[in-house]
């Protein structure tokens, strides 16, 4: 028998109620709205699916709800009643109090049993049912059935179905004492993982049961005190792009802008890269020697690529399209922007960066779907490497070794991670100068095209200051006055003392805030 477990535990929000949006802050939406005004997005227009792992037919939001006055819920299992757990995350999905995209028009909801089998992934069967007309799918919830082979074909419908519509799933991953065993629906390979701003969440790698031993999850965190919360805030922020995309028209015109991978390579290149506490992120370069700066693992083990930031990431977005060189010869890279890149064996793409002052971060992230074909049985799983040089009157330098560290004070300059489908270079105070990044296909998979698509993206802002969250006041140090700050707050919901941002202000902020005391 199947076994089905929320993401969350829903003992522990009943009785909760949030007058606005605890989470807008590490989601970077304040930011988002200051820099846009009314002219910030909602998602509006944007239709997603949603996935719950309800008892029987008891699998919907609440009709009902205040928060949903202006949403279509769409059953896709039948008629069926309210579910608590799909109410709250509804509300952080599209809810018109909590959420980023409360413009989100429709939501088709599915029974994750349904779902996996007749419903639309059909396990055992033919190929997936036609796409309803979601636009992105958010999938809080976690399971499995025993049976390896099961959960195998279960992500490769997914994967299949991802590249065949277009549509982008967000998943969560299991939430602390849970068990990476169960690999429903996180370890796919085309969607984005989620886990949890706190770090409650469990992390690791892709066991050897799964397609693709040894593949980093999660993708990216989001706030919340549970994943399942987590989850509707990187599938609000994909609608906030989706709308953007349409309504811009110069991407609205272009037809890769929606693409899956290309959503997750500017989600995760524009990620806040922070861990709590003292913990700095990291994806674990070499720290010396002719290899210094090389990663083999693209991403931080807990957190991935970091937290989920809409403001960056519309940034990336906006930034516009930009596909770079077959050569190191032409014109520089914005500041921000995307690619989508097609690249059979052996080929590379180049892609020049002029940083006229220090870049207090530059992020450089790739990320592809791997290839599923009809009935299956078989998988291609392309693979890319991603190099730094900087060139000099001229003449291109690696980064990677120890002549190229005197260039940056942390991070990684070179990306080759032999079983993830992602790559990301992250470089703390890169030296101002001409730099040139390559990326380099490396497997010989018969993909088709044989050409496979991978999407860039990248990000380095002007040099602003990084606060820790628990230096509220953010005058650069964790102090006493942060400390009256929180104690004058203690018992609110969110805001700026909402340390580790689980939407209370509590005596987990305040253990948070005294671990970093300065």
């Amino acid at each position: 028998m199947t076994r089905f477990a929320f993401c969350s535990t829903l003992a522990l929000v009943q009785g909760l109620t949030f007058a606005d949006h605890p989470s807008w802050n590490f989601l970077g939406y304040w930011d988002l709205q200051d820099r846009l005004g009314s002219a910030t997005p909602t998602g509006a227009g944007v239709v997603i699916g949603q996935v719950e792992a309800g008892n029987g037919q008891q699998y919907l939001p609440n009709t009902n709800e205040a928060q949903f006055e202006n949403l279509i819920i769409t059953p896709m299992s039948g008629a069926g009643t309210t579910l608590n757990h799909a109410n709250t995350v509804g509300k952080y999905n599209y809810g018109s109090d909590w959420s980023i995209a409360p413009g989100i028009s429709e939501t088709k909801v599915w029974n994750a049993i349904e779902f996996i089998q007749g419903g639309f992934l059909r396990l055992g069967g033919g190929s997936p049912l036609p796409n309803p007309g979601c636009e992105v799918i958010n999938q809080s919830w976690v399971a499995g059935s025993g049976s390896a082979a099961f959960e195998r074909e279960i992500l490769r419908r997914q994967d299949y179905q991802t590249v065949r519509d277009d549509v982008l799933s967000v998943v969560g991953m299991p939430n602390g004492g849970g068990s990476l065993s169960d690999t429903l629906m996180w370890a796919g390979w085309n969607s984005i993982s989620v886990g949890t701003r706190d770090e409650s969440h469990e992390s690791g790698e892709t066991s050897s049961s799964s397609d693709g031993a040894g593949r980093q999850k999660p993708f990216m965190v989001a706030p919340g005190s549970l994943v399942s919360w987590s989850v509707p805030m990187v599938t609000a922020s994909v609608a906030v792009l989706i709308e953007t995309i349409e309504t811009d028209p110069n991407l609205s015109a272009d037809a890769d802008a929606k693409k899956p991978e290309v959503l997750k390579a500017v989600l995760g290149a524009s990620a806040t890269h922070s861990r709590l506490g003292a913990v700095n992120w990291s994806n674990a370069p070499v720290s010396s020697g002719p290899d210094r700066g090389f990663s083999s693992k693209p991403l931080d083990p807990v957190v991935g690529t970091g937290t989920c930031n809409i403001d960056r990431a519309h940034r990336v977005m906006t930034g516009g399209r930009f596909d770079g060189e077959i050569a190191p010869f032409g014109p520089a890279a914005p500041a921000s922007g995307w690619g989508s890149v097609p690249l059979a064996f052996g080929q590379s793409r180049w892609f020049r960066f002029d940083l006229s002052e220090t870049a207090d971060s530059f992020s450089f992230l790739t990320t592809w779907n791997r290839d599923v074909r009809v009935g299956f049985s078989q998988v291609f799983a392309p693979n890319l490497s991603v190099t730094m040089f900087r060139e000099t009157n001229g003449e291109l330098s690696p980064m990677r070794g120890e002549a190229g560290a005197a260039f940056y004070s942390a991070g990684n300059v070179a990306s080759d991670a032999p079983v993830d489908n992602v790559e990301h270079l992250y470089i703390e105070d890169l030296t101002a100068g001409t730099y040139w990044v390559q990326i380099s296909r490396q497997d010989t998979a018969p993909t088709e095209p044989s050409a496979w698509p991978f999407a860039v993206a990248w990000l380095h802002p002007e040099s602003i200051p990084n606060f820790d969250p628990a230096d509220i006041n953010q005058d650069g140090l964790v102090d006493f006055q942060d400390l009256l700050l929180l104690l004058g707050d203690y018992g609110a919901v969110g805001g700026p003392s909402d340390v580790n941002g689980d939407g209370l202000v509590d005596f987990q902020d305040l253990v948070a805030l005294l671990a970093v005391w300065s």
